[in-house]
C-alpha cells in the first residue's frame, strides 16, 4: 500500500518546472466498479473531492458469461457479482460504522498515544521530501497528507480532514512512530488478482488507494497479466501500480502507460483464453524445439556428408574410370533376356517351357558370365594399379616419423643456398605427401569394398533385370487384353470340354500357373546361379576371412514391385481363367447334348415304356441338337488366352448322330411289337364279343365286359392310330421297314373295323335277353335274406347259450359260421351290382348286417372267456419259481390283464343282463380275484430261498429242494391252495414286507461295492526318488466317507438280520481302507520330510544309527508303493494281506 497521491512517472520526477506535466487519462470505471450502482452526474464531486468518468462503451465491456466461466477467477467481476455490493458504502452515502475492514497493520497504535496523530516522511513522494501528517479518525480509517507539497491530495472519511491541521499543529514533535506497520502491504493481498478483487469490493472509497506491482518471474509461459504485490523500495525497473481507476505501467525512461481496470481485466480474461488454446500454449516450445530440431538435422548431415566424402568411390579419382567401366559393363545386363516369347505367336504350354528352357540355358547364362569376365578384368586392372601405387609409396618413406614431420626445415644436405625452398613450400609439400600417402594406403584397404561394390552393381543388375524379366511376363500376359488389336490370337491355346460339374480348360488354371510360377522361378535361379565376384579366388587377398555376399533370390523375393509383379501376373492368370470361364458359359446351352451322352444308355432307354409323343420329342430334339451343334462358335480370345472350342463340338456330334440312328432303330421294333399286341388285344376283344351266355352270372359278366369295351373303344382305336402314326414317322425319318411289318400292319387295320361292328352286335343280344335275367334276380335274392335270418336265429339256441359248453368247441363253430356269414355278405354285395346294371330297386340286405353283428359279439364273447381261462391256469399251474429260484410270476402283467379281462365281461354284462354266459365269464374272473392277493405275494422278487422256507412251514408244506440244492423242485399256485395257504394270506403278506426290505438293503450293498469299480489310489512318481507318492485322495476319501456313514445306518436296520454278515464284512473293508489312507498320509508326510535330509551323505555320517533306522522305513515305504503303483485298485488294496506291514 502507497500513501495517497498522485500517481506520477518517476521520470517526471526532479524535471525543470518548464517540462510540462503529464497526467493520467480519466479512469473509466469498470462494469463491477460499486459507483456503477450510483451514477454521478457531469462535474459531480464525491465526497473526497475525486470526479467521475463515463460509463465504458458497450463493446469495451467483457462478456459476463465469458468472465462467468473463466477459470481463472475474473469472474468474480462479472456484473453477476453486483446483487453483492449493496452492502458496500457508496459515495455520497453516510453511515455511522464504514463497511471497510479495519486493517491489522494500521490499528496498531502506540500506547503513550491513542488516536493521536502521526507524523513520518514520505519517501519517494515530493521532490523535496515533505513530511506526512497522519490522523487516526474516528471510523477507524487513517487520513494521510503530504505537508508542502501542492499536489495534496487527501483521502479518508467524514469531517476528520477538516481537523487535520489543528490536529498536526496540535501533534507533539518527535511523536513516536508505529514501526510494525507497512503502509505498502496488506494482509491476503499478494497477486494482481488479489489488488483487483479488492477494488472490486471496496472502489474508490477504500483507504488503499493504489498497489505497487512487479510482473511475476518464475513461470515457465509467458504470463504477461501475473503481477505480485511487492513494497515500493522493492520495485523491479518495470513495475505497476493499480489503482482503482485502472493499471499504470511505469518503465524508466519511457513513456507510462495507463489501462483501465475494466479493460485490463478484459484483456487479461483474452490472453487467458488465447492462451488456453494448444497452439498459443504451446508456441514457444515447440518453437525453440523446431530451432533444436533443424541445428541437430544440419549437424547430422554434416557429419554424414563427411563420411560419404571419405568412402564414396565416384569422389576418387582412382576408383572413378573403373566404376564407370563397371556400371557400363553391368548395364549390359538390361539387354539380356532372362525369358522370352513371341506376342505374334501362339503357343501351346509345352511348347512355350521348351522356349523358356532354351533362352535360359544357351542365351541368358552365357550372357551373364560374358558380362563378369568383363567387369573382372576391370577390378584386376584397378587391384594392379593400387596395389603399385601403395607399394611404391611404401617404399619412399622411411618411418610414421617422417609423414608426422610437417614442418618447413628441409633436412638435405648438400644443396646451396640458393636452391632452398621456401619453409611454406616445403611445408605444404610434407602435407601434401602425408595426405597423398594417407590416400593410397585408405585406397588399398577400399579393394575388398570396391570388389564388393562391384559385385553388389553385378547383383544389382541381375536383381533388376529379373524384376525387369517378370514385368516383361506379365506385359505379355496383359498385351492382348490392353491391345487394340482386334485380331490378336492371344499368348496360350487352350482347349474346353465338358465335366459332369463344369467346363475344363486343357490346359487349366493351375496347368499354366504352375508352368509361369516354373519360369518366374526359373529367372529367380539365373540370379543364383550366376558367377559372383566377391567369391572369386583372385580376390580372397582383399578380404579378411571368408566373404560373404548378397542373396539375390531372396532379395528378389522380398522386393515389394517383385511381388507386387508375381502376384499380378497370379491375378492375371486368375482373371483371364475366370473371364474365359464365363465366357464359355455361353456353351452351356450345348451341356444337354453332353449330360444326355454321358448319361443316356441305349439298353435302359429302349426297356422304358416310351410314348410315341416321346419318341417323336426325342428324335426332335436330336435333330435339332445337330443343327445348333453346326452354328456352334469353335474359337475366341479372352485376355492371353486363345479357347479352342472346336474340340468340343467335334466331341458332341458323334453324341446326336449315335443317338438318333439308335431311336429309330428302337421306334421300328416297338412299332412292330405295338402292332402285334394291338393285334392281339383286338382279336381277344372280338372273341368276347362274339360269345353269347345263359346264366345270370355269365349274362351279367358279358354286361359288364360290353360295358368296358364300349368305353375302351376310343383307347383300342387310338392304339391302332397310334401304330399307324409309329409306321408314317418312320417313313418321315427314311427308315426302311420290312415287308412282314407292313403285313402285320394291314391285319391290324381290318382287326380295327371288325371290333366296331361286334360292338353293335352284342349290343342287340343284351337287349333281347334282359327280362329273363331280371326275374332270375329277383328269385335269388330272396333266398339269400331267408338263409341270413336262419343263421341269426340259430346263434340264441345250442351250445351258443349253454354256459356249460366247451369253450374252446364253441370257439370253433362261431369261427366257420363267422366266415360262412361274410361269404355271404359278397353275394349280397354282387347281387347289388347286379340290380344296379339293371337299374332295379337295390336291396340293403339288412338281414347280413344284423346275422354278422350278432356272430361276432358271440364269437368274442367265448373267446374272451376262453383265453382267460386258459391264462389263469397258467397262473396258477405253471411253476412259480425258475431253475434258479428266482420268481418268473410278472405280476404287472398278470394285473393288467385280469382288469382287461373284467372291463370286457362288464361291457358284455350290460348288453346281454341275463345270459348266462357272460355270468359264467364274470364268475371266472371273480374266482381268480380271490386268490389274486396271494398270487400278488407270491410273484414278489425278493423272496428268496430262506422266505419260501418260512411261507411253507406256515402252511406246513414239504416242497423238497432239488438236485443242487439252488431251489425247490417245481410248485405252483394250485398246489399251495390245496395246502389252505388262503387262510395265512396276512402271515404270507408280512414275509413278503420283510423280504422286500431286506431286498433294498442288498441293493444298497450291491450299488455300493460298484460305486468302487475303477476307483484306484492315484499313485506318481515323485522327483528322482524312484519312488512314488500318492496323490489325490478327494475322490477316495469322499466316497469312504459316505460309504462309512451309509452302512453304519444300515446296520441299525430291524432288516439287516439276514445281510448282517455281508454289511460288517463291508463295514471292516471301508474302515481298514480308511486307516490305510490315514496312516498312508502320515507317513508319506514323514518320509518326504526326511528323505532329503538322510539322502545326504554327510548327514548320514553324523547320525548313522538314525540313518539306518530311516532307511529300513524308507525301504517298507518303497516296497508299499511299488506294489500299490503295480495294483492301484482300492478295493484289491483293502483286501490285500500284505498292507498290515504299514
Amino acid at each position: 500500500m502507497a500513501p495517497p497521491g498522485q500517481e506520477t512517472n518517476p521520470q517526471q520526477q526532479g524535471t525543470t518546472s518548464s517540462r510540462p506535466r503529464l497526467d493520467p487519462p480519466a479512469a473509466e470505471p469498470p462494469v463491477w466498479l460499486p459507483s456503477l450502482a450510483q451514477p454521478r452526474g457531469t462535474g459531480q464531486m464525491s465526497p473526497t473531492g475525486r470526479g467521475t468518468g463515463s460509463l465504458p462503451k458497450t463493446k469495451n465491456m467483457p462478456s459476463p458469461n465469458t468472465l462467468r466461466k473463466d477459470p481463472t477467477g475474473a469472474g468474480l467481476f462479472s456484473i453477476s457479482t453486483l446483487p453483492q455490493m449493496d452492502g458496500l458504502e457508496l459515495p455520497g452515502m453516510r453511515r455511522k460504522k464504514t463497511t471497510v475492514p479495519k486493517l491489522p497493520s494500521i490499528e496498531k497504535s502506540s500506547p503513550r498515544s491513542p488516536g493521536g496523530v502521526f507524523l513520518h516522511s514520505r519517501s519517494g513522494g515530493g521532490a523535496s521530501g515533505s513530511p506526512t501528517v497522519t490522523r487516526k479518525g474516528f471510523s477507524g480509517t487513517n487520513t494521510t497528507r503530504t505537508v508542502g507539497d501542492d499536489d495534496t491530495m487527501w483521502s479518508g472519511g467524514g469531517d476528520d480532514v477538516e481537523d487535520l491541521a489543528e490536529t498536526a499543529v496540535s501533534a507533539p514533535t518527535g511523536h513516536h512512530v508505529d514501526e510494525s506497520y507497512d503502509p505498502d502491504m496488506i494482509p491476503g493481498i499478494e497477486t494482481g488478482e488479489d489488488v483487483v478483487a479488492f477494488y472490486a469490493k471496496y472502489g474508490q472509497d477504500s483507504p488503499v488507494k493504489f498497489f505497487y506491482c512487479n510482473r511475476a518471474t518464475g513461470a515457465v509461459r509467458f504470463r504477461p497479466f501475473d503481477l505480485v504485490v511487492v513494497r515500493r523500495q522493492k520495485v523491479d525497473a518495470e513495475y505497476f501500480t493499480v489503482s482503482a481507476t485502472g493499471v499504470m505501467r511505469i518503465r524508466h525512461g519511457i513513456q507510462s502507460e495507463f489501462t483501465s481496470l475494466a479493460e485490463w481485466v478484459r484483456e487479461k480474461t483474452l490472453f487467458d483464453l488465447i492462451s488456453s488454446i494448444n497452439f498459443f500454449k504451446h508456441y514457444l516450445t515447440r518453437r525453440c524445439f523446431r530451432r533444436w530440431h533443424k541445428s541437430v538435422r544440419q549437424k547430422n548431415f554434416n557429419r554424414v556428408r563427411k563420411v560419404i566424402e571419405d568412402n564414396l568411390f565416384h569422389a576418387k579419382p582412382t576408383f572413378l574410370r573403373h566404376m564407370q567401366a563397371i556400371a557400363s559393363a553391368t548395364d549390359k545386363i538390361r539387354s539380356v533376356n532372362f525369358m522370352y516369347a513371341n506376342p505374334s505367336h501362339l503357343y501351346n504350354l509345352q511348347e512355350y517351357a521348351d522356349l523358356q528352357m532354351v533362352t535360359r540355358e544357351q542365351k541368358a547364362r552365357p550372357a551373364l558370365e560374358g558380362i563378369v569376365d568383363e567387369v573382372q578384368k576391370v577390378l584386376e586392372q584397378v587391384c594392379l594399379e593400387v596395389n603399385k601405387q601403395a607399394k611404391l609409396y611404401q617404399e619412399s618413406v622411411r618411418d610414421q616419423a617422417e609423414l608426422e614431420d610437417t614442418t618447413g626445415v628441409e633436412l638435405i644436405q648438400g644443396k646451396s643456398s640458393a636452391s632452398v625452398r621456401p619453409m611454406i613450400a616445403v611445408k605444404q609439400e610434407k602435407i601434401e605427401r602425408a595426405a597423398n600417402y594417407a590416400r593410397v594406403m585408405k585406397e588399398l584397404t577400399m579393394l575388398g569394398a570396391f570388389v564388393r561394390v562391384a559385385d553388389y552393381m553385378f547383383v544389382e543388375g541381375v536383381i533388376d533385370r529379373a524384376i525387369t524379366s517378370t514385368h516383361e511376363l506379365l506385359s505379355l500376359l496383359t498385351a492382348p487384353k490392353l491391345s487394340a488389336d482386334k485380331a490378336s490370337k492371344g499368348m496360350f491355346l487352350t482347349t474346353i470340354s465338358f465335366l459332369p460339374d463344369g467346363i475344363s480348360f486343357m490346359p487349366d488354371a493351375e496347368s499354366v500357373q504352375e508352368e509361369l510360377n516354373g519360369t518366374v522361378e526359373s529367372i529367380i535361379s539365373i540370379a543364383q546361379q550366376s558367377p559372383r565376384l566377391v567369391f572369386m579366388r583372385t580376390f580372397a587377398q582383399y578380404f579378411e576371412g571368408k566373404p560373404s555376399g548378397l542373396n539375390p533370390p531372396a532379395i528378389i523375393r522380398a522386393s515389394p514391385l517383385f511381388q507386387t509383379l508375381r502376384q499380378s501376373v497370379t491375378d492375371t492368370i486368375a482373371e483371364d481363367f475366370d473371364a474365359s470361364a464365363e465366357y464359355v458359359t455361353i456353351f452351356e446351352d450345348y451341356r444337354k447334348v453332353y449330360d444326355f451322352g454321358r448319361t443316356w444308355s441305349y439298353e435302359v432307354y429302349s426297356n422304358e415304356a416310351k410314348t410315341l409323343r416321346e419318341i417323336r420329342r426325342d428324335m426332335h430334339r436330336q435333330r435339332e441338337w445337330r443343327n445348333e451343334l453346326e452354328r456352334m462358335k469353335i474359337s475366341n480370345v479372352v485376355g492371353y488366352l486363345y479357347i479352342d472350342s472346336k474340340s468340343l463340338r467335334n466331341d458332341l456330334m458323334p453324341v446326336t448322330s449315335m443317338a438318333l440312328d439308335k431311336i429309330k432303330l428302337l421306334l421300328l421294333t416297338k412299332s412292330r411289337e405295338t402292332c402285334l399286341q394291338v393285334l392281339d388285344d383286338l382279336q381277344q376283344r372280338l372273341s368276347l364279343l362274339t360269345s353269347r351266355p345263359d346264366s345270370l352270372d355269365d349274362y351279367m359278366n358279358y354286361v359288364i365286359m360290353h360295358s368296358r369295351q364300349v368305353e375302351e373303344k376310343r383307347e383300342v382305336v387310338g392304339a391302332a392310330a397310334v401304330v399307324d402314326d409309329m409306321y408314317d414317322m418312320l417313313a418321315a425319318y427314311e427308315q426302311k421297314v420290312p415287308t412282314s411289318d407292313q403285313v402285320k400292319h394291314d391285319d391290324l387295320r381290318e382287326a380295327a373295323s371288325r371290333f366296331t361292328d361286334e360292338l353293335s352286335n352284342g349290343k342287340i343280344f343284351l337287349a333281347d335277353f334282359k327280362s329273363t335275367q331280371q326275374e332270375t334276380l329277383k328269385a335269388n335274392a330272396t333266398a339269400l335274406n331267408e338263409e341270413l335270418a336262419s343263421i341269426t336265429a340259430s346263434l340264441l339256441e345250442g351250445d351258443y347259450i349253454d354256459p356249460d359248453a366247451e369253450p374252446e368247441t364253441v370257439v370253433e363253430d362261431l369261427e366257420q359260421v363267422l366266415a360262412h356269414v361274410r361269404e355271404l355278405g359278397g353275394t349280397a354285395e354282387q347281387y347289388k351290382e347286379y340290380q344296379k346294371l339293371f337299374e332295379l330297386d337295390i336291396d340293403d340286405f339288412g338281414a347280413h348286417s344284423l346275422c354278422e353283428k350278432e356272430v361276432s359279439t358271440r364269437y368274442q364273447l367265448w373267446k374272451g372267456m376262453h383265453e382267460f381261462m386258459e391264462k389263469s391256469n397258467a397262473w396258477t399251474e405253471d411253476p412259480i419259481l425258475d431253475e434258479n429260484g428266482q420268481v418268473q410270476l410278472n405280476m404287472d402283467e398278470i394285473r393288467t390283464e385280469v382288469d382287461d379281462y373284467a372291463m370286457r365281461a362288464y361291457k358284455m354284462g350290460k348288453t346281454y343282463k341275463d345270459d348266462q354266459v357272460v355270468v359264467r365269464f364274470k364268475d371266472s374272473i371273480d374266482d381268480f380275484k380271490q386268490i389274486l392277493p396271494l398270487v400278488e405275494e407270491l410273484a414278489n422278487p425278493a423272496l428268496k430261498t430262506r422266505h419260501w422256507e418260512d411261507i411253507f412251514s406256515l402252511v406246513d408244506a414239504e416242497i423238497p429242494r432239488n438236485e443242487e440244492g439252488t431251489a425247490f423242485d417245481a410248485f405252483n399256485v394250485r398246489a399251495l391252495l390245496q395246502y389252505n395257504i388262503l387262510d395265512q394270506v396276512e402271515a404270507i403278506q408280512s414275509v413278503s414286507g420283510v423280504a422286500s426290505k431286506e431286498y433294498s438293503l442288498e441293493k444298497v450293498l450291491e450299488k455300493m461295492r460298484a460305486d468302487w469299480e475303477g476307483v484306484s489310489f492315484r499313485i506318481m512318481e515323485y522327483k528322482d526318488t524312484g519312488t512314488y507318492i500318492m496323490s489325490g485322495t478327494d475322490e477316495v476319501q469322499a466316497l469312504l466317507d459316505d460309504q462309512i456313514v451309509k452302512t453304519q445306518s444300515m446296520r441299525a436296520s430291524p432288516f439287516i438280520k439276514a445281510l448282517e454278515s455281508v454289511a460288517v464284512a463291508w463295514e471292516v473293508l471301508l474302515v481298514r481302507l480308511q486307516d490305510i489312507v490315514d496312516n498312508w498320509l502320515q507317513c508319506q508326510s514323514t518320509w518326504q520330510y526326511l528323505e532329503p535330509i538322510f539322502s545326504s551323505p554327510d548327514i548320514m555320517k553324523q547320525m548313522p544309527a538314525e540313518g539306518e533306522k530311516f532307511q529300513i522305513v524308507d525301504q517298507g515305504w518303497r516296497d508299499i508303493m511299488e506294489a500299490a503303483a503295480a495294483a492301484p485298485d482300492c478295493l484289491k488294496i483293502g483286501t490285500s494281506k500284505s498292507v498290515g506291514r504299514l
